[in-house]
């Protein structure tokens, strides 16, 4: 959940619907499906699909970067974030990445 939002996987694409009318902001749709709940943080969405971490601007809806699955780990599993940190858990390791919001400033 962040602070406009309320985050819903449908299996086939995350919707942003928001908190005071219900109503979809926006829509990312993929191919295939995938159940991983995405995460906010400071402005962005993180999710994490198969083969690749999403980095998606909350007002938009804009996927704005594509980090692929780090070499030792066949597909991520989860996301979570903290004040300075974006946690992406693969089948094999932990990897921890700079924040959206910090890789611009």
């Amino acid at each position: 959940m962040g602070k406009k939002h309320i985050y819903v996987n449908t299996g086939g694409s995350l919707a942003a619907l928001d908190k005071e009318t219900g109503e979809i902001n926006w829509r990312v749709e993929w191919l295939g499906s995938d159940w991983n709940p995405p995460s906010y943080l400071e402005g962005y969405v993180y999710h994490v699909r198969d083969y690749e971490l999403l980095v998606i601007d909350d007002n938009s809806g804009e996927i704005l970067h594509e980090e692929p699955v780090p070499p030792g780990g066949s597909y991520f599993w989860n996301v979570v974030v903290s004040e300075d940190k974006v946690f992406a858990q693969t089948s094999r390791q932990l990897v921890a990445y700079k924040p959206w919001h910090c890789v611009l400033a």
